[in-house]
């Protein structure tokens, strides 16, 4: 299949290598967190713009393996782009969350001698109201994992329901001693 231009814009927090290798080319973009390799057979159709962050290849011939490589490489920044988020509540006299953006640390302070301290990375956090918290993140399942962990620092009581959850949790609450005789 003859395709006369192939084009493609990187984000300008992106930045790309260019290998030869025998008589191809391989075109690597990557991130700190995240790589893209791109594969071309002809130095003379690619041209590089390094302001505007552009890669043309022009009268390219692509096989069957080429064919949805653009597709590829847009459905790889989308995903980049997309942000996942899970929002915990908590609920107790005298419960506090701190965060301390610049050491990357969620203190948790639940009136407890002992301190229930997180480190993340690449996660964004943002404090809705005194006893709500949401977590964003590009990876869904390092997200949950996040989450089960901050979960797993201060159970809910079944008799009370004071600790920390998701915010769409069943929560069932058992009835005491003095509530069953009731």
């Amino acid at each position: 299949m003859k395709l006369s231009l192939l084009k493609f814009n990187i984000p300008k927090n992106f930045n790309f290598i260019i290998i030869k290798k025998y008589n191809k080319i391989i075109l690597i973009i990557f991130n700190k967190f995240f790589n893209f390799k791109m594969f071309f057979n002809n130095k003379k159709n690619l041209k590089i713009n390094k302001f505007l962050n552009n890669i043309e290849y022009k009268n390219c011939i692509l096989k069957n393996n080429f064919y949805y490589i653009k597709d590829d490489f847009y459905k790889f920044l989308e995903k980049l782009n997309n942000y996942y988020y899970l929002k915990i509540k908590f609920k107790g006299k005298g419960y506090k969350v701190c965060s301390y953006k610049k050491i990357k640390l969620i203190d948790f302070q639940f009136g407890k001698s002992h301190k229930s301290m997180i480190f993340y990375k690449n996660i964004k956090i943002k404090k809705i109201k005194k006893y709500k918290i949401i977590l964003l993140k590009n990876n869904y399942n390092e997200l949950k994992k996040l989450s089960c962990n901050i979960i797993k620092i201060k159970k809910l009581n079944e008799y009370t329901n004071r600790g920390l959850r998701n915010s769409r949790q069943i929560v069932i609450k058992r009835r005491g001693k003095k509530g069953a005789f009731v």
